[in-house]
């Protein structure tokens, strides 16, 4: 029998090494597939993943300089092997799918390769390499079971919640990230939106969903309701100092919340809400306040009109409470009558659809 003919190597080595870094350059690593081509060269495209694919048969023929073989070993994600190469991509994939959602929930659904790639490697770990099993490791969940994951949450919300007083696990934003001591970085807001997504759908056992249900100030409905939630905490501290004085020695996310409050776009509601207790917006005058709550009332329900309002309409907020808004609109006319109001008021009242100064007149 003849020995097996060593594969050609390309023409120009030169040229070969700037497509394969043109190569890395675009995707990121030297996985080049094999039939992958790449920059025109002579007005024809660059066989690039023909070459390499002769290449990884040269060295395994012992056919390739040693000199030219750390050339192509010191490129991002360089593989001597095809199998090996495209486990480092499936791989880069469910890290990529990881630090997106941060978690593996939905990864057959949205990526159903890469999760039955998943589900081959967890049925085969001990003919993994060492560096497999690290890579995978490293990746929270791709070789564990789903429940026992629960766990290491709990246990960084409560590292997260040690490191900032006063804060509960309703504080944990979508976008929180926590740092473990290894330097690895959690992205903790969306695994707790992820569990929350879960437990919507009736898919999270019972004792994962108590763990869970154990956190401080956890709650299973969405991160809206922080928001008022945070608004009765500034009350009850206002009712127990009579004044917001101290606020941030008691309670430093809550100075921290109501200091941002001023910069985000609130809604009426919202705006009203907060204007109710003293200090908590000294921006906003109280003309501004009846404006606000008059659009909240009106924003409640399109059928509404001004009109409509008497002395004894009310405006309910969405935590309980009740503002006068008939006997404030009453007020304001008065005022108006009298000469009482600036300019700029009336002005900021006369852009209320369907506003008359005369109570009963049509716009």
């Amino acid at each position: 029998m003849s020995a097996a003919r060593v594969p050609s190597m390309p023409g120009d080595w030169d040229l070969f090494l700037r497509e394969l870094d043109w190569w890395v350059a675009e995707h990121g690593n030297a996985r080049v597939p094999q039939h992958a081509t790449s920059r025109p060269v002579d007005g024809k495209p660059y066989p690039l993943g023909r070459h390499v694919s002769k290449l990884r048969v040269r060295k395994a023929m012992d056919g390739l300089d040693p000199e030219l073989a750390a050339q192509l070993e010191s490129r991002t994600g360089w593989a001597w092997d095809a199998a090996s190469a495209q486990w480092q991509e499936k791989a880069a994939q469910l890290r990529a799918y990881f630090d997106e959602h941060g978690s593996l929930d939905g990864l057959t659904a949205n990526q159903r390769a890469v999760g039955a790639w998943l589900v081959r490697q967890r049925t085969r770990v001990d003919e993994l390499t060492d560096a497999q099993q690290q890579a995978l490791r490293a990746i929270p969940g791709a070789l564990e079971d789903r429940k026992s994951m629960v766990d290491p949450f709990v246990d960084r919300v409560h590292t997260w919640l040690a490191a900032h007083p006063g804060a509960t696990a309703a504080d944990i934003a979508v976008k929180t990230t926590l740092t473990l001591a290894d330097g690895t970085e959690v992205a903790l807001g969306k695994q707790a939106s992820n569990y929350r997504t879960r437990y919507a759908a009736g898919k999270l056992d019972d004792a994962s969903a108590r763990k869970i249900e154990s956190l401080p100030g956890w709650t299973w409905g969405p991160r809206t309701d922080l928001w008022w939630q945070r608004l009765g905490e500034l009350r009850a501290h206002h009712r127990a100092h009579r004044s917001l004085a101290g606020l941030s020695a008691a309670n430093p996310t809550l100075q921290t919340w109501l200091r941002q409050q001023p910069s985000r776009a609130l809604t009426p509601e919202r705006a009203v809400a907060l204007a109710q207790v003293p200090g908590a917006l000294p921006t906003v005058s109280k003309t501004e306040e009846i404006v606000l709550a008059a659009r909240a009332w009106l924003g409640q329900d399109t059928s509404r009109t001004l009109s409509s309002v008497t002395t004894r309409t009310k405006l309910e907020l969405p935590d309980g409470t009740t503002v006068p808004l008939g006997r404030r609109l009453a007020e304001l006319r008065r005022a108006h009558g009298a000469g009482e109001l600036s300019p700029t008021d009336i002005e900021t009242v006369a852009t209320l659809p369907g506003w008359t100064w005369q109570r009963g007149a049509h716009a």
